[in-house]
């Protein structure tokens, strides 16, 4: 046994500092496993514990971890977290068994406190050496593998699927890019005019209908295809009767 007596204040700052180990603020785990439905997740701390023998052991994998998620009431925006993934804990001052239950003002009926069991994940936090894909300095980028929606400062709203892109303008131009375009709707209602590239193709089954719904213009029905080609053949070979020389106007035609 040493004959060295410590000092008050070494001794207090051993027992400062073993107080230390059991309180938790702030850190980052990787999740092992996630309960979307329950928005809860078992995470395992990233970082080690250092004792003073020189042993390091790593912090025990953490179970039914709540899932901070952007939400306000219904309003949500919810990120598909897997096994792997990052988080940053924050860690409760008191225990949070009961508010997680109950939820509301609540005694948590219990006296630990930053404990590592009382932890939140929040998802975003990774490496430098994982930095997010296509991040700039001044658009808010909402992006999820191909799926991507892109805000500019100047009121440029972006969606992009793929080969599919949407681009609004703070002019007024909407530009819509892809490889077919559907819709499909009781009703559309168009105002102003509409210029066509290309071949406008309808599926008509009768004079004045396109799909079976009757085509108008001004009121009055529109003629088919089928119709405007018979009456163009028609027109290109009728003739007329009473023709002679002078100002008087034939008759109708054969």
């Amino acid at each position: 046994m040493s004959d060295i007596t410590p000092s008050m204040s070494l001794a207090i700052n051993e027992a400062i500092d073993a107080k230390l180990l059991d309180l938790h603020t702030t850190m980052v785990a990787k999740v092992v496993k996630v309960d979307v439905a329950k928005a809860l997740c078992d995470v395992q701390p990233v970082l080690k514990r250092k004792y003073g023998d020189g042993s390091v052991v790593a912090l025990p994998v953490i179970t039914n971890v709540p899932i901070a998620f952007y939400r306000a009431g219904a309003a949500f925006i919810s990120m598909p977290i897997h096994a792997g993934d990052y988080v940053k804990l924050e860690i409760s001052e008191r225990s949070l068994d009961l508010w997680l239950e109950k939820g509301g003002i609540i005694d948590p009926e219990d006296p630990r406190k930053f404990n590592i069991t009382d932890a939140i994940a929040y998802p975003g936090v990774y490496p430098k050496t994982s930095p997010p894909d296509g991040a700039t300095a001044n658009d808010v980028i909402i992006k999820n593998a191909t799926s991507k929606i892109t805000l500019k400062p100047d009121g440029t709203m972006l969606l992009e699927a793929g080969n599919s892109i949407i681009n609004l303008m703070p002019d007024g131009t909407i530009s819509v890019t892809g490889t077919t375009l559907a819709i499909t709707a009781p009703t559309v209602t168009m105002s102003g005019n509409l210029v066509v590239t290309g071949a406008v193709t309808a599926a008509s089954v009768a004079a004045g209908t396109v799909g079976g719904g009757a085509v108008t213009q001004g009121g009055m029905p529109v003629a088919n295809a089928s119709d405007l080609a018979a009456h163009e053949a028609e027109y290109a070979s009728h003739t007329h009767g009473g023709v002679q020389a002078g100002g008087s106007n034939t008759s109708t035609p054969n």
